[in-house]
């Protein structure tokens, strides 16, 4: 019972206090109002059903309200909602009730910072206490807001001076614009990195997310939305996926599942995930979003649970590194027909001094990468079936999106051809005593090649077999330091000699 009053009082502090009077009586008890001081200029008067009109009031008019229990002029006046007192205000009747009212232009005008500040001022001004202005830094300036619930950040109102504040979270929750209230924590170190969120005030923290015309819902308090790879799911979206089996080996909440779903049409999806949070939100979208049907969850460790021998396309979508889902990734390929690997990876390329003296930049570049390439510098092959189509890289664009067919991975506009890198390469020719380091882009397609490279080694091992790897794309997905890259290498697999004991 105590749960449910707690949950009826921060029902009434979400509301106003305003008085409701006959529409022709509006104009009147507003100046009466001004005049004594107890209008509510923060917010807006409302008309509301019947001729009644509401007009915002302070809270201490309560006292000079006369209540009178045979008053019929009060008890006439329409109003359906909740009364706290019924009476006369200078003879005009009236009801004291509790509502919603919008905010006045001039606070609209008002920054929502300054709205929150101004508003605890003022509570702790009503209960006669000093404001403490030492810790305004607590006071949040910039938070997240998820339809109706605000997520404010890890050191908002931590101070326990704060829990004087009658209705604390109700007034900041309001004065954001939301009505439910949530605060982040330090991210849990259990094996999902669950987010630590503390719900504030509120029944529960699901929410609903749009994302390239997609539905998401999750629960703030246990998963957390990725906003940076947008980019990598509009790719997906346009890729050609009719026919194929696809399997996600880190599903989540369906950050890549639904666009395998929705957009690309695969047949169907495996998604595999281990975070029994996220396989609700996961289940909850794929109905969200009508392809349930569609899609197979295998809830648990991909390294136990993903299917074998059915795969077409596998999205290996984590980051920093996805090296420990490569072989399961593998295993997962249709063995007598091979198909696509999308590898995702934080790609580091840092400078570093290198002294060989009189040769030209770009030789210096073009054999570190030829290296990595399986060629000799003089441009021979070496004994390797890895390839790198030669139009495969591209710096991510969402107004560009990227994508393969079925039966071929293209060119894609904004792609860097290798012979026309003229910023890498400007330098050909003239000799150096210090070589900084290989643009970033080299260090992409080095990380694609030594990866595809890696990659039939496993398949050899895993399907048995000769296969052939090619390094189709390279995709740039974003930046978290000048010298910290997110990449997609997009990997096509292909058997040459297929086991024929493979299943």
């Amino acid at each position: 019972m105590a749960a449910s009053m707690d949950e009826a009082e921060d029902d009434l502090s979400m509301m106003d206090t305003a008085i409701v009077v006959y529409t022709e009586n509006a104009q009147k008890m507003r100046l009466f109002l001004e005049e004594d001081r107890y209008w509510d200029s923060c917010r807006r008067l409302q008309k509301l059903e019947g001729n009644v009109i509401a007009i915002p009031v302070e809270t201490s008019i309560s006292l000079a309200i006369n209540r009178v229990s045979t008053n019929e002029d009060a008890k006439m006046l329409q109003y359906g909602g909740k009364i706290l007192k019924s009476g006369h205000y200078r003879d005009l009747p009236c009801h004291l009730v509790s509502v919603s009212l919008p905010l006045s232009k001039k606070q609209l005008a008002v920054s929502p910072h300054q709205r929150l500040v101004d508003v605890l001022r003022g509570r702790f001004e009503e209960l006669d206490i000093p404001f403490p202005g030492e810790l305004r830094e607590e006071i949040p300036a910039v938070w997240e807001k998820h339809e109706d619930l605000v997520l404010l950040p890890q050191l908002s109102f931590r101070s326990s001076v704060w829990q004087r504040c009658l209705n604390l979270w109700p007034l900041v929750a309001r004065a954001l614009g939301g009505q439910r209230l949530a605060r982040k924590g330090r991210i849990k170190q259990d094996e999902f990195r669950s987010p630590r969120v503390e719900l504030l005030l509120g029944n529960d923290g699901w929410v609903e997310h749009r994302d390239n015309g997609i539905r998401y819902t999750y629960d703030v308090t246990h998963c957390m939305f990725s906003v940076g790879n947008i980019t990598e799911k509009m790719r997906v979206a346009h890729f050609d996926c009719r026919g194929e089996t696809v399997v996600d080996l880190y599903a989540g909440i369906g950050y890549f599942t639904l666009p395998y779903l929705v957009y690309a049409k695969a047949a169907v999806v495996h998604a595999c995930e281990w975070n029994p949070d996220a396989v609700m939100a996961l289940k909850k979208n794929l109905v969200l979003n009508g392809v349930q049907d569609r899609c197979i969850v295998h809830q648990g460790d991909n390294k136990k649970v993903c299917p074998r021998g059915v795969a077409d396309r596998v999205n290996l979508g984590l980051i920093p590194a996805s090296e420990e889902g490569w072989p399961v990734a593998c295993a997962a390929l249709k063995p007598q027909s091979g198909g696509v690997l999308h590898i995702h990876g934080n790609v580091t390329s840092r400078t570093t001094m290198r002294t060989k003296e009189t040769m030209p930049r770009r030789t210096q570049s073009h054999e570190l990468v030829a290296q990595e390439c399986g060629k000799s510098s003089s441009g021979e092959r070496t004994a390797s079936d890895v390839s790198l189509s030669p139009a495969g890289l591209r710096t991510a664009n969402p107004s560009h999106p990227t994508g393969d067919s079925k039966n071929d991975l293209k060119p894609h506009e904004g792609a860097v051809d290798e012979g026309t890198q003229q910023e890498a390469e400007q330098s050909f020719g003239s000799t150096t005593s210090v070589d900084t380091d290989l643009q970033p882009k080299d260090y992409w397609r080095s990380w694609a090649q030594s990866t595809a490279r890696k990659i039939q080694e496993l398949l050899a091992e895993i399907q048995g077999g000769r296969w052939t790897t090619e390094v189709t794309h390279v995709e740039h997905v974003k930046s978290y330091a000048p010298h910290v890259d997110h990449i997609v290498a997009d990997i096509r697999c292909l058997p040459l000699e297929p086991n024929p004991a493979a299943v």
